[in-house]
């Protein structure tokens, strides 16, 4: 399975005390999702991070919208 680099900080309270918790894949026609969730230790929020991968195997380049 793919790995995705742990966030830096929440996107809710902008802590540090992050969780990862099991991605799930799912198989959508064509492609493959790979949901990654992180807890927030500090708020208590939960959020996602989507990886779409296209039957070809290769995943799409990734933009980088925090720089």
């Amino acid at each position: 399975m793919e790995r995705v680099a742990k966030p830096y900080f929440c996107p809710f309270c902008g802590g540090t005390n992050l969780l990862a918790d099991d991605p799930v894949e799912i198989q959508a026609e064509e492609e493959l999702w790979i949901i990654y969730h992180w807890i927030c230790e500090d708020c208590g929020e939960y959020f996602n991070k989507v990886l779409i991968i296209p039957e070809s195997g290769e995943p799409p380049p990734q933009k980088d919208y925090w720089d």
